[in-house]
């Protein structure tokens, strides 16, 4: 998760660079145009993946810590029984 974080501010801090230097250069030739936006989209869509990521993360390890719990919760059943 905090990696994730990093990566994501990293990311967006790396666009943002690259668009300043774009706009202290004047205007840029389409196909960079083009591929600043591309990068843009990815990086968004990296974004998205990475928290999608990170909720299945959570959702294993509540699953995990709730079949622990039924596993002990059966093994004092069969102790008791």
């Amino acid at each position: 998760n905090n990696l994730n974080a990093q990566r994501q501010r990293e990311a967006e801090l790396a666009l943002e660079k690259t668009e300043q230097l774009a706009e202290q250069n004047g205007d840029l030739p389409k196909s960079i145009s083009q591929q600043l936006q591309i990068n843009r989209e990815l990086s968004a869509a990296l974004n998205s993946q990475a928290q999608r990521m990170d909720l299945i993360s959570s959702q294993q390890r509540q699953a995990a810590a709730q079949t622990l719990q039924v596993r002990q919760a059966l093994s004092t059943i069969i102790e008791q029984a």
